[in-house]
């Protein structure tokens, strides 16, 4: 007898009943034939995606592996461990690198008895502490039913707490001409105050939020804050707030894209950056667009396309014609990688 599963916790905790145990530090691959019928499980140490030349050649042998057994498709599970506490970095530097070479239908984080997906910014489908993996199955399970996750409704947070925050932004976009250059400024210095405090584990207040968006739908601003995710350019992010005519932006985005000067980006930075947006797009989800496209050029940097071109369909679903997000849209459209991975 076949039997199904629908829900990924049903699907992760048969994990551990088909390989004998409940890996630790590990990447898992699962395939996935069209109807669903999974194939040989693949199990590799999560140290072996630590590198980005050693992840591609693990990815491309599995790819290989799973195609010769018919599956055209492939769930990766990252499990944390003593290298990736939580298993988000192992999952998502999975995921990319398998990417390249079949279709990767989700990817979860499994760590500590809970799962989540890394790539999820919906707190009420995946929340800060995920969901806990569910006893396993007492037969082995054959198919999984593979279904988007978080797509499915807009996360909104209590009416009374989206009105406070609504009336923050509304005061501070209202105060925004008494001192354009002094409000950029700001604003810029809440959000990077925001991002610091989020990466303690404190969430900004709802009234901040409102703020943080208001600061968010000045262009100025948010060109400012992704130039501050940008190692040593927080001095361009500054002067972009007194005079956006004058700050040297070209050159301070030319280490995302060009590889003669790329660096890549501060992974601790980029996590604190998606709780900050799901966060700012559940209080205020009428701001989505320009927080969905800086999460998105964000991860585009990270080299996560897949992760990108989910942020950037939700900013242009708010906004279709957001100029930033169609940019970014043309970039993932072409596979243009950042260029720190250009060149590696």
């Amino acid at each position: 007898m076949t039997l199904k599963l629908s829900e990924p916790g049903e699907f992760i905790a048969t994990i551990a009943l088909m390989l004998g145990f409940t890996p630790v530090d590990s990447v898992v691959i699962v395939g996935l034939t069209e109807s669903g019928i999974m194939r040989p499980v693949l199990r590799a140490d999560a140290a072996e995606f630590a590198i980005a030349d050693c992840a591609r050649v693990m990815c491309s042998i599995a790819a290989g592996h799973l195609s010769q057994v018919g599956a055209n498709r492939a769930i990766v599970v990252g499990y944390g461990g003593i290298a990736d506490t939580d298993g988000t970095r192992t999952t998502v530097a999975a995921r990319q690198a398998l990417a390249a070479h079949i279709e990767v239908v989700d990817a979860w984080a499994v760590a500590r008895g809970r799962y989540r997906s890394p790539e999820c910014v919906d707190p009420r489908c995946c929340p800060d502490d995920g969901h806990v993996v569910p006893p396993a199955p007492k037969t082995v399970v054959r198919a999984f039913r593979a279904q988007p996750h978080g797509t499915a409704h807009r996360a909104q947070a209590p009416a009374e707490r989206r009105r406070k925050a609504h009336r923050a932004h509304e005061r501070s976009w209202a105060s925004r001409d008494r001192d354009m250059a002094g409000w950029r400024q700001q604003r810029l210095d809440a959000w990077r105050s925001a991002l610091a405090r989020v990466a303690e584990g404190v969430l900004p207040s709802d009234p901040d939020v409102g703020k943080l968006a208001a600061g968010l739908r000045d262009v100025v601003v948010r060109d400012a804050i992704v130039i501050d995710l940008v190692p040593g350019e927080g001095s361009v992010a500054d002067a972009l707030c007194v005079d956006p005519a004058v700050a040297p932006v070209r050159q301070a985005l030319e280490v995302m894209l060009l590889p003669a000067s790329a660096i890549a980006p501060h992974a601790r930075l980029l996590a604190g950056l998606e709780t900050l947006a799901a966060h700012v797009t559940w209080l205020c989800p009428a701001d989505t667009a320009p927080v969905m496209t800086v999460l998105g050029l964000a991860r585009w940097w990270q080299g996560d396309e897949s992760g990108a071109a989910h942020a950037i369909a939700l900013a242009l679903e708010d906004n279709p014609r957001y100029r930033l997000a169609e940019l970014v849209q043309c970039a993932i459209d072409a596979h243009l990688p950042p260029g720190w991975l250009m060149a590696a």
